[in-house]
């Protein structure tokens, strides 16, 4: 598994505005506009390749007996199918 992160200070076009404050057409950023290369010059790639992934998962285990069966009742009301294997893995863990 692989994850590409860009990095940017900014966004791809930049509004300009003449010197009476209007609107003026959107200038495409470059390396060779001169407004831009600061910019372009601190923009990182970097490519993340993880060693190892791991995950916690909250099932209620600090909850007060009555907040747990309140809890099971709800996913149940519910009944997803990941509602119902959530109570599946509260109750095996009570």
């Amino acid at each position: 598994m692989q994850y590409r992160l860009i990095l940017s200070g900014g966004r791809g076009y930049r509004r300009s505005w003449n010197q009476r404050g209007q609107k003026n057409r959107y200038k495409t950023i470059t390396a060779e506009n001169p407004m831009y290369k600061k910019r372009i010059e601190e923009i990182m790639i970097l490519t993340l390749t993880p060693n190892s992934l791991s995950c916690k998962f909250k099932r209620g285990q600090n909850l007060p007996q009555e907040r747990k069966k309140l809890l099971l009742k709800y996913l149940e009301e519910r009944g997803t199918s990941l509602d119902l294997l959530s109570a599946n893995a509260i109750r095996q863990l009570s």
